[in-house]
C-alpha cells in the first residue's frame, strides 16, 4: 500500500521537470565538449528561406557578413545544373538528394564564399517579416539548441558549427554585423527568357567590385604573402574560381595558370615561412592542401596547384 501510494504521488510534472534537467544536463554536455574542437578562421552557413541568407562570420576577430538575396534571382548553379533562381535550386536539391547544400553552395559560389552548410527552420513566413540579421539571431540562439538537437530541422551543419554560429552570434555587438542585401544594389543584370518574363540574374563580377572586402581577413591581407594558381585538371576556369574564393578573404593572387599535370588532390607549396604564414592558413582552411615545402618558387611566395577534388564541386552530378 505505501508503495502505491508513492507512486500515486509522481505527477506528471515531476516527470516533465525532470526530462528538462536530464535535457538541459544534455545540452551542457554538448556546449562543453564542442567549446574544444578547433573550427576555421571563417565559417559560413545559409539559412533558407525568404530572402535567402547566407551567414559567414570571422571566428577569430569576432566579425559577420549577411548577405541575402530574393528566392527570385537567379545564379549559374555548381555541378553544371546551369542558371537557375534560388528559389528553383532549392526545390531541385531536394529532388537529387541534395536539399539546400545546392543552393547554399550556388549562392555562396556566385558571392566568393565558400558556403559548405544550410539550415532550413521551416519558418519562411517569420523570415520575409523580420529582417535577415534579426532572423538569423533568432535561428543561431542558445533557445534554439535543444530544438536544433530534437527537432527535425532540415540541415547538413554539425553540432559542432551551430554551436560555434550560436557562440558568435550571442557574443558580437551589432555593429560587427555586416548586412548586405543584394537587391538594393546594382548587382545583377535583367534578362528577357523565350516567354517574355524576365529574371535578375547575379553578375559575380559586379558583386565582387561592389563588395571586395565585405569577409576580407584584415590579417591576411596586410601581411602581403603573395599567391600563385595553377589548374592542374581538365575543368575550365578552376583557377580563376580559387582566386575569387582567396581574393575575398584578403589574399593576394598574383598569377592563374594551367598546368599539365593532373592530381587528385591540391597542393600548397612555398618556403618555411610562407606555409607558415595566415595566408597559408587560410588557403588550408579553404581546399584543404598537402604543403610541401620549396624555395624553388618563381611566381609568387605560395604556390596553389588544384586537383581533381576541387574540380568534382562543378562537374555534373553521376545520378
Amino acid at each position: 500500500m505505501k508503495n502505491a501510494r508513492r507512486q500515486e504521488q509522481v505527477s506528471p510534472r515531476s516527470i516533465a521537470v525532470v526530462i528538462a534537467v536530464l535535457l538541459g544536463a544534455l545540452v551542457v554536455y554538448f556546449i562543453l565538449t564542442i567549446s574544444g574542437v578547433a573550427l576555421p578562421t571563417r565559417i559560413s552557413a545559409m539559412i533558407v528561406g525568404d530572402p535567402m541568407v547566407i551567414w559567414s562570420c570571422n571566428t577569430k576577430d569576432d566579425t559577420c557578413a549577411v548577405i541575402s538575396a530574393p528566392p527570385s534571382y537567379v545564379v549559374d548553379a555548381i555541378h553544371g545544373y546551369g542558371h537557375y533562381s534560388l528559389a528553383s535550386l532549392f526545390q531541385l536539391g531536394i529532388i537529387d538528394k541534395r536539399n539546400g547544400s545546392l543552393v547554399a553552395e550556388s549562392l555562396g559560389d556566385t558571392v566568393g564564399i565558400i558556403t559548405p552548410w544550410y539550415i532550413d527552420v521551416g519558418r519562411t513566413s517569420l523570415s520575409r517579416i523580420a529582417s535577415p540579421v534579426t532572423f538569423g539571431r533568432s535561428v543561431f540562439s542558445w533557445g534554439s539548441v535543444i530544438s536544433f538537437l530534437f527537432h527535425p530541422y532540415d540541415t547538413n551543419m554539425p553540432i559542432p558549427v551551430f554551436i560555434a554560429f550560436v557562440r558568435e552570434l550571442t557574443r558580437i555587438p551589432i555593429n560587427q554585423i555586416t548586412p548586405v542585401d543584394l537587391s538594393t544594389v546594382p548587382v545583377t543584370s535583367e534578362v528577357t527568357q523565350p516567354d517574355g518574363t524576365k529574371q535578375e540574374v547575379i553578375d559575380p563580377a559586379q558583386v565582387d567590385l561592389t563588395f571586395h572586402n565585405v569577409v576580407e581577413d584584415e590579417n591576411v591581407r596586410r601581411e602581403g604573402t603573395t599567391v600563385a594558381i595553377y589548374n592542374t585538371t581538365q575543368t575550365p576556369g578552376l583557377g580563376n574560381r580559387a582566386a575569387r574564393f582567396l581574393s575575398a578573404g584578403g589574399a593576394l593572387v598574383v598569377a592563374v595558370a594551367n598546368e599539365n599535370t593532373e592530381r587528385a588532390g591540391c597542393t600548397l607549396t612555398g618556403s618555411s615561412n610562407a606555409l607558415s604564414s595566415k595566408t597559408a592558413a587560410f588557403t588550408q582552411e579553404l581546399f584543404h592542401c598537402k604543403t610541401f615545402l620549396s624555395t624553388q618558387s618563381v611566381r609568387a611566395d605560395l604556390s596553389l596547384r588544384l586537383g581533381t577534388d576541387f574540380a568534382e564541386r562543378y562537374e555534373p552530378l553521376v545520378h
